[in-house]
């Protein structure tokens, strides 16, 4: 999730991964855990690889090139999207979840690297979906994507496009408890 993002929304998670100022330039990536339930807890092992995760995103922001630390702050997002559907599947494949991915390099491309930038940002990011995608077929959750063009400076240039909103539904029933992981945000 990214500094401008609803507290209240964070706060529905049991973990999430944030950028505290949300800067390519100046990334720091903090974990924070909501406890809402006595019954049901975050698995350590799973706060340990999204610490681990954390630790690692600037690494992903050092390239000379401003589309490359776009393109690397969303790719951070989605391999630890990644490791997280990884991880559940190993070691907790009878848990239900809820991942919440927000790719947040997109929308701050919109405001700084005009709307050339923003095009690019998404085109390079459809790519790196596919490994996400992937994952999610061969694990079974459920992937949502949503990359809807909003009103003010991310839609322009989009007037006339459709939404695009898809639910890609791989196999597991709803039942039972659920844990919310924002990771990757």
């Amino acid at each position: 999730m990214e500094k401008g993002d609803s507290w209240s929304i964070c706060a529905e998670q049991d973990a999430v991964l944030r950028d505290e100022n949300n800067s390519i330039k100046n990334m720091e990536i903090v974990l924070d855990q909501y406890e809402h339930s006595q019954d049901l807890s975050v698995p350590s092992g799973l706060l340990q690889l999204m610490q681990g995760r954390a630790d690692r995103a600037p690494g992903y922001v050092t390239s000379k090139e401003t589309r490359d630390r776009y393109n690397g702050y969303n790719r951070w997002g989605i391999e630890t999207a990644c490791a997280v559907v990884e991880y559940m599947a190993k070691n907790s494949p009878e848990q239900k979840y809820l991942l919440t991915v927000n790719v947040g390099a997109v929308d701050m491309s919109g405001h700084y690297r005009d709307n050339y930038g923003y095009i690019d940002c998404i085109e390079s990011l459809d790519s790196e979906l596919l490994p996400l995608y992937n994952l999610c077929e061969k694990k079974q959750p459920c992937l949502c994507p949503d990359r809807r063009p909003r009103d003010g400076f991310s839609g322009r240039g989009f007037q006339g496009r459709s939404p695009v909103r898809k639910i890609l539904r791989f196999g597991r029933s709803a039942t039972g408890s659920t844990h919310r992981i924002c990771a990757g945000c």
